[in-house]
């Protein structure tokens, strides 16, 4: 379990106990108490995002850490230390979302970060340097969730971004540019979290989104 300035714990069913990772010392320790995320990938490989202290690999065999950290003068590196979101494509390259170095791609064989920069103006790129979620979908493609910048799907034949913005003359554009959640349901279907303004669902037919709002209605949405 990752937790907010209790670093990371490890329950034993067997014995009911937890183990605590938390605190700075050498690679026995975990360097950042604020976890935002996990993920358990391929070869059983255990990733860590960290709150200010970048990407970690725990070695669950001999309990010891691995970090990767950004540095400026090295665009091979991860693109911020504070890591809202990891998931790890069909082809095993990690996606990391961060805050304020928008998302980067991770080659766990090279070790080599690929650094995708935001540009609000600019065409296929993303329009916010903060990625809060981030998911591949059952037809293998990717989507970003990000906060002020919309909703980002990722062409991997040009490498570059197409992004959809709300628009306040359209009710049937996101209702909503400020992002928090996304999941896919069973029938392939695109929901996603805002901030404010409820639940958006897309219709990948139309590519039009549907809204879902809170409202005096006591089968509605408890909150935007």
């Amino acid at each position: 379990m990752g937790t907010y300035k209790g670093g990371l714990n490890r329950f034993d069913p067997k014995t009911q106990e937890f183990f605590h990772f938390k605190g700075k010392g050498n690679d026995s320790f975990l360097p950042a108490d604020r976890i935002n995320d996990f993920y358990v990938g391929k070869n059983n490989r255990f990733w860590i995002a960290t709150e200010g202290q970048g990407l970690v690999l725990f070695d669950q065999l001999h309990n010891k850490f691995s970090y990767f950290r950004h540095d400026p003068d090295d665009t091979s590196t991860i693109s911020s230390n504070t890591i809202n979101k990891i998931i790890e494509d069909k082809s095993g390259k990690l996606w990391i979302g961060t805050w304020g170095g928008s998302v980067c791609r991770f080659d766990p064989q090279q070790y080599v970060f690929t650094r995708y920069d935001y540009d609000t103006k600019a065409k296929g790129k993303l329009k916010s340097n903060i990625v809060r979620s981030l998911l591949e979908d059952s037809r293998g493609r990717l989507w970003l969730a990000t906060f002020g910048g919309g909703l980002s799907l990722y062409d991997q034949n040009t490498d570059q971004f197409v992004t959809y913005m709300a628009d306040n003359s359209n009710p049937t554009s996101l209702s909503n540019n400020i992002l928090w959640a996304l999941f896919e349901d069973q029938n392939g279907l695109l929901w996603i979290g805002t901030y404010g303004s409820g639940l958006d669902l897309l219709n990948p037919v139309t590519e039009g989104f549907l809204h879902y709002e809170s409202d005096s209605q006591p089968k509605g949405l408890s909150s935007n």
